[in-house]
């Protein structure tokens, strides 16, 4: 049984390695990008003058 038990840990050991990083950078990733998703759907700053004074409003 130890040995069965051993097998199995070293067979799905790397596969929780490699979904633990893809899960943590998916989430620094979204973490990095709220603020830009939050000023840019945010009606405070809908009347922003974006880069090249152009912006497409999701308001009008």
């Amino acid at each position: 049984m130890a040995v069965d038990l051993a097998t199995t840990v070293q067979a799905f050991l790397p596969r929780v390695v490699v979904y633990t990083i893809i899960g943590t950078t998916a989430a620094w990733l979204l973490h990095l990008m709220q603020p830009a998703f939050q000023a840019a759907l945010s009606k405070d700053y809908q009347k922003f003058n974006w880069a090249g004074d152009t912006k497409v409003s999701v308001y009008s």
